[in-house]
């Protein structure tokens, strides 16, 4: 991969997306969208990671599907940061050409590069340690988190809307962009996440039909320090000490298609990750 590359738009139907419906979708993409969207993102699933930045692709594909055009400009930051940098002369590129009427960035380091512009107004979602405290990326890096956090803010300074996941993420803004502040969580996509038998999930995953389950779901299959596994596997040894046949298993790096009998197969579904505003 590229230090950055402009992605196809996704075609066929995807599934219903419990973040707007159809009305409020088709009413937000005629009456505030002047054109199409670029969105800048340094999260996106790619086939050696499926499961990267899913909920972003999930969010995009529901807009077009209600009729709002997007274009996803991919940073690969994860390679080196410096890309984000370089990110701020294509944005500036691909604006140039007059076919965007909005950006939206995921993540504030993504808000800082497209923050470097003036032709088109600037929607920043946050995700979590862009704006918490603590952990840069994977690790727990408290001086890459505070500059993370300060380029986030000079992004919300910049944007003319900002999402974020909870009330917590918003009071970290400064004061005067709360009020241009929308607090909007992940979507659940119904036709593929919904009610399934447990019996027969266990079948099909092979497991114990009889031990509780404890589930810890992870994008990433190196379980970063951010996600907390440590936190998770202590969670389940005290538990043990009293329901001795618990069980914790493990998911991590799974496209989002292979989660739905994971789901139904456990009992609890356990969620540690330290910076989070909410399950992306």
């Amino acid at each position: 991969m590229g230090k950055w590359r402009l992605l196809p738009e996704p075609e066929g139907k995807t599934g219903r997306e419990h973040v707007l419906s159809k009305r409020s979708s088709q009413n937000l993409s005629s009456a505030l969208l002047p054109g199409r969207v670029l969105v800048v993102t340094g999260m996106y699933p790619s086939p050696e990671h499926p499961a990267f930045g899913t909920f972003v692709k999930k969010q995009v594909d529901a807009l077009i599907l209600a009729g709002c055009p997007h274009e996803v400009l991919l940073i690969d930051g994860r390679r080196s940061r410096l890309n984000y940098l370089k990110g701020i002369w294509r944005v500036n590129q691909l604006l140039r050409t007059g076919r965007f009427g909005l950006v939206h960035a995921y993540y504030g380091l993504c808000g800082f590069v497209a923050a470097w512009q003036r032709r088109a107004p600037l929607m920043v979602s946050y995700c979590g340690s862009d704006l918490n405290p603590g952990f840069a990326g994977r690790k727990r890096a408290p001086f890459l988190s505070l500059l993370t956090n300060l380029l986030g803010q000079v992004a919300s300074w910049r944007a003319r809307a900002c999402v974020v996941r909870s009330k917590e993420m918003a009071s970290r803004l400064l004061p005067v962009v709360r009020k241009r502040t929308h607090i909007v969580t992940s979507g659940v996509d119904l036709d593929l996440f919904h009610p399934s038998a447990r019996a027969a999930a266990r079948s099909s995953l092979g497991w114990n039909p009889d031990h509780p389950v404890v589930l810890f779901v992870c994008a990433d299959p190196a379980l970063p320090a951010v996600k907390q596994p440590e936190l998770a596997r202590a969670a389940v040894e005290s538990v043990r000490k009293i329901i001795p046949d618990v069980e914790l298993k493990i998911v991590a790096g799974r496209p989002q298609v292979e989660l739905p009998d994971y789901y139904s197969a456990s009992d609890v579904l356990l969620l540690t990750s330290a910076n989070e505003g909410s399950p992306n």
